[in-house]
Parts: structure tokens; C-alpha cells; sequence
């Protein structure tokens, strides 16, 4: 059933020359129409998800086809967002819980979505406790163990302290875990590497994926979430110099900050497919960079 919502953070007014003026979200973005009584009833009522048969309820001396046009025309203008009942089932499986992948675990704990399956064959060293989402007391822990014994609102964790060295490797993980999303936060033996590994996994069990470009230094590419078996340019150089490198100099290490940063956006990112939206993000590239 199509239900529909107020946008968030919407401030609704009663002008004296007897119109709504309405303020949508933080940017200050306005709009004004004529103020009606039954348009009053219709923003409160939608306040909460509600269908066109709950809003003819609340206003019944609409008809349903005007109720229908009057929705509509909110929608058009960003004050009314259609809502989807049906939520997404996850079942989803991270390859790679260390500096990354450690608060992409921490932020998705907190969804409830259905199982979440993580692999990696390190454990925590003291050093990891700077930067990724672990404590001292659990030095001497393989991580997915550490991870996999925290309070969390998913069904069920899955913890495999492993390698995957193929992509038939993470195909039979995904199907034994009956996973229906994979994320890659592995940069071992390179993120593009793993990468592949979680795209050609993802396409041959058809399931979408989300991929982790890496980081050199502060600068941290953003997550990329794919649809499978469509056609992208995985081969996209962000670096537009093409001689080949003699070697690469850094001393710095991705902040702990901008870890969290990732991985809520990547939480973002499967809470927007677990309600049928666009990922956000989606057919975009870009990086965040510390120093700025």
C-alpha cells in the first residue's frame, strides 16, 4: 500500500493574509499556498505515514480524486515524500573489519536489519585501538570475534576469521549466508583487488554491493553502491596522471573521524535499500580529504 510522510524538518505557518507559508528543511527553502482547513488537517494528519484512504478519514469532505491531486501537488514540491510499508529484508556480509570496516559494523549494528556476516582473519593490536572501533581490553582478539560479542539491534552475526582470496571465494559466503548485499572494506592485498573480488561475487549470485575505494593518507575515497550485473566503468582512474609510479609516500593514517564519516554513509546506504530508495550517493565518485 503507497502511504506518504512530511519531509523532515518542516515548519509550517499561517501567514495574515490567510495562506501556508512553509520553510522546508535547514536551507531556509520556501514555499507559500492558500490556507484551507481541509489542507491543515491533511499536513497534520501527515505527520505520521499515512495512506490516501487514512487522510479521506481525516478530511471526508474531500473527494478522493481531489485528495489524490491535492497529495500530488505537495509531493512536487518536496513538502510530502511517498513512503514505502514494505521494508527490505538484509542480509548482508562485510568483507574486512579493520579501520573502515570496524565502524561500517558499528554504524549497521545499530539497523535491525535481518543478519550481518563478517570476515576477516586479524586480530586487534594495540594500534588499532587509535583509529578503529575496538578497546584495549580486546587486544589479542581476533576482530570479528570482538565485533561479533557487542549488544547490536541485527538478528544474527555471523563471524568467519578468514582470508577471501577469490571471488568464488566470497560467492559461497554469500550463498551460505544467503546474503542479499555485500560490502567491501578490505584493502588487502589492495581495495581494488577486493573490490573486484565483491563485484564479480555480487553479479555471479546477482545481489547488489557496495565497494570501499580505499584511502592514501587523509584521503578517503566515498563508498559506491552497485546494482548487479549492469555495466560500470570499474575501471575509473581518480589520479588523472597516467605514467606508471615509481613509489608512493605516506606517513599518515586514515583519522578516526573520517572512518566514522564512512561508515555512516555506508549505513546510510543500506538503510536506503532496505526502504526501496535510491542509495544516496548512487552513480557518484568523489572523496573526502582530512586536511580540509
Amino acid at each position: 500500500m503507497q502511504t506518504y510522510e512530511s519531509a523532515d524538518a518542516l515548519c509550517v505557518y499561517e501567514t495574515e493574509q490567510g495562506r501556508f507559508y512553509v520553510m522546508k528543511g535547514q536551507q531556509g527553502e520556501t514555499c507559500s499556498f492558500a490556507f484551507t482547513e481541509e489542507m491543515l488537517v491533511i499536513l497534520d494528519r501527515l505527520r505520521t505515514p499515512a495512506s490516501l484512504d487514512d487522510l479521506h478519514k481525516a478530511a471526508p469532505d474531500l473527494s478522493m480524486k481531489t485528495l489524490r491531486a491535492t497529495v500530488q501537488d505537495l509531493v512536487g514540491i518536496g513538502i510530502v515524500h511517498e513512503t514505502n510499508e514494505h521494508v527490505r529484508t538484509v542480509d548482508c556480509a562485510i568483507l574486512g573489519v579493520g579501520s573502515i570496516g570496524s565502524h561500517i559494523f558499528t554504524q549497521l549494528s545499530q539497523l535491525p536489519i535481518n543478519s550481518l556476516t563478517i570476515i576477516d582473519d586479524d586480530i586487534v593490536e594495540a594500534d588499532n585501538t587509535n583509529r578503529q572501533c575496538f578497546t584495549r581490553a580486546e587486544i589479542g582478539v581476533p576482530k570479528v570475534q570482538a565485533l561479533a560479542a557487542r549488544r547490536t539491534a541485527v538478528g544474527t552475526i555471523r563471524a568467519l576469521q578468514c582470508r577471501v582470496g577469490s571471488a568464488d571465494e566470497m560467492a559461497r559466503i554469500a550463498v551460505e549466508g544467503n546474503c542479499n548485499l555485500l560490502i567491501q572494506a578490505a584493502d588487502y592485498p589492495s581495495a581494488g583487488e577486493t573490490a573486484h573480488y565483491i563485484w564479480q561475487a555480487a553479479d555471479s549470485v546477482n545481489v547488489p554491493y557496495i565497494t570501499i575505494p580505499g584511502y592514501i593518507g587523509g584521503l578517503v575515497g566515498f563508498s559506491e553502491f552497485y546494482y548487479p550485473r549492469k555495466t560500470y566503468n570499474h575501471g575509473f582512474n581518480r589520479h588523472p596522471i597516467t605514467h606508471e609510479p615509481l613509489f608512493q609516500h605516506t606517513l599518515g593514517k586514515i583519522p578516526y573521524r573520517m572512518c566514522s564519516i564512512l561508515g555512516s554513509l555506508v549505513a546510510q546506504q543500506v538503510d536506503d535499500y532496505r526502504h526501496h530508495l535510491v542509495p544516496i550517493g548512487y552513480g557518484e565518485r568523489g572523496h573526502f580529504d582530512s586536511g580540509r
